[in-house]
């Protein structure tokens, strides 16, 4: 079961049990709430009170930026410790850490651009080096003469 870290309703603010509690009990408690949640005690009991409704806004979306900001550092712990494990556990292993951090934020279009031509360039890069073992393997089969540009005689 997930915990629900999110801000609670104003409902479930803590309110004494007491049934006979004044209206300005409840309000001074309600602004220790969104105090809490970054409105200054002046624009609680002076402002707009239409507005308070974009500061709990606020509050839910800091409190999912600092969810994924602990997600995105768990993934980078969880990275660090598979890498030192691989190559403590694994004579051959070839895990390395990542060089870089991880994007957050979508490429631009010059980006984009140049990692295709970077992606087309290994490619190309695949294809000669597959080329150059076929010509290498194929070359031992047939007793180690190069054929050049001639023609095998069949």
């Amino acid at each position: 079961m997930e915990g629900d870290v999110t801000a609670p309703p104003l409902s479930n603010v803590d309110i004494d049990e007491q049934s006979e509690q004044s209206f300005s009990d409840t309000l001074d408690k309600l602004c220790a709430y969104y105090m809490a949640m970054g409105v200054p005690c002046s624009e609680f009991w002076d402002g707009d009170y239409t507005l308070l409704k974009f500061y709990v806004h606020k509050h839910k979306i800091a409190v999912e930026q600092k969810n994924e900001e602990l997600w995105l550092q768990g993934a980078y712990f969880y990275e660090a410790m598979a890498t030192a494990l691989a190559n403590a556990f694994s004579k051959h292993s070839n895990a390395k850490y990542p060089e870089k951090p991880h994007r957050l934020t979508e490429l631009s279009e010059e980006e984009k651009k140049i990692e295709q031509e970077k992606m087309v360039e290994n490619f190309r890069a695949q294809l000669i080096a597959a080329r150059d073992r076929f010509d290498a393997k194929h070359k031992r089969e047939q007793g180690g003469e190069d054929l050049g540009s001639r023609k095998p005689g069949i």
